[in-house]
């Protein structure tokens, strides 16, 4: 076999599946009638998008300049981070559309109080831009009157832990990976010392530095959420969206996400580490959607896997066609469930003279 063969194939079987399950999940909304709302995935293949369907899902309408609490007009130093959201509305029709029409209203309306904005919002049928991405927004949580710093912890990093664990000692010391540094943690509000059960879901900020030591970003207490919160959520992350409207395939719309993340981590030279929830940088339950499903690993890896088509194979193009349209979409949804029914597609890979066909099937089956 070729080493191109080789190659394609291996990206291939990342997205392979011999069983494809269905499962339940919830969506939560603030809306009384939408408070938990039951969904069934009929599970699907994670395709990679095929190009005539993204190229219809993405929408640029920026906000005007009207109203500085939608549009700060600051320009980010650098941008550190990606951060998820779920929009937290689920009425029927809070969709992409709904969200930039509220948020293009409040930039009009100069006596408009609220503070907030973000650059994208994300449905299972568009994207749609609001802010350029170079410009700070309010999404995170953290303010934008303390700016991102980081901190030598003096501890050499190490290859074999590609992500360090950092933790607080009982004395209100930052540890790494057990290691104590000589950096204290800030206290709570009722000047404690934080307990680690009082850490975000992602932990705290950590990266290795040119010197190759472990560098600590500055954090702060959120006494809203009683959580240690990393700062750069405001003033160094792109924020997005993703809705979670009642009667919407929430999958699909986590897919899409899954895509645009992956474009701007290519965009902005980003690991994958630096994909961050909306708790890394407040403590606040959201995305709550991908939280409380256990679907966050679930959603990093539909990134890893975009970052290798997008990024290790971006010559080829990709095509995806089920061969079984009556079960499976050509998105990889499958939309008719029947228990142990196979369903088929196959992939054309092309590059300059290189043109192939893989074909595939997958089995439909309960949990």
């Amino acid at each position: 076999m070729e080493k191109l063969d080789i190659k394609i194939l291996d990206f291939l079987n990342l997205i392979y599946q011999d069983k494809i399950h269905n499962r339940k999940y919830y969506t939560f909304g603030y809306q009384k009638d939408y408070s938990i709302n039951e969904n069934i995935d009929y599970g699907y293949i994670p395709f990679i998008f095929n190009e005539d369907f993204i190229e219809k899902i993405e929408r640029e309408e920026i906000i005007p300049k009207t109203n500085p609490r939608n549009r700060t007009g600051i320009l980010r130093e650098y941008t550190e981070f990606i951060t998820v959201h779920d929009t937290a509305s689920a009425a029927p029709s809070a969709n992409a559309r709904a969200h930039a029409n509220w948020l293009s209203s409040m930039a009009n309306d100069i006596n408009s109080k609220t503070w907030v904005s973000w650059h994208y919002t994300v449905d299972e049928e568009e994207i749609i831009k609001h802010i350029p991405d170079e410009e700070v927004a309010y999404h995170a949580g953290d303010g934008t009157s303390i700016k991102l710093d980081y901190i030598d912890t003096k501890i050499k990093s190490r290859e074999d832990i590609p992500q360090p664990v950092v933790t607080i000692s009982s004395d209100g010391y930052f540890l790494i990976n057990n290691q104590k540094t000589d950096i204290l943690a800030p206290l709570t509000d009722k000047e404690e010392i934080v307990k680690n059960c009082n850490l975000p879901y992602q932990g705290i900020n950590v990266k290795k530095g040119e010197n190759g030591n472990y560098l600590l970003g500055n954090t702060y207490w959120n006494g809203s959420y009683n959580v240690l919160s990393n700062r750069g959520g405001n003033l160094n992350s792109i924020g997005i969206e993703t809705c979670v409207n009642y009667g919407s395939n929430y999958i699909t719309t986590m897919r899409i996400t899954a895509y645009l993340v992956t474009k701007l981590l290519i965009k902005y030279d980003l690991g994958i580490d630096r994909v961050k929830q909306h708790n890394f940088f407040s403590g606040k339950d959201c995305p709550k959607t991908l939280r409380y499903n256990k679907m966050w690993e679930e959603f990093i890896e539909l990134v890893r896997i975009n970052l290798i088509r997008f990024k290790d194979l971006k010559d080829y193009k990709f095509k995806f066609i089920s061969l079984t349209p009556e079960y499976l979409n050509d998105l990889g949804t499958i939309i008719n469930y029947q228990e142990g029914i196979v369903v088929k597609y196959k992939v054309i890979v092309s590059k300059d003279d290189f043109i192939k066909e893989y074909f595939f099937e997958s089995k439909l089956e309960s949990n």
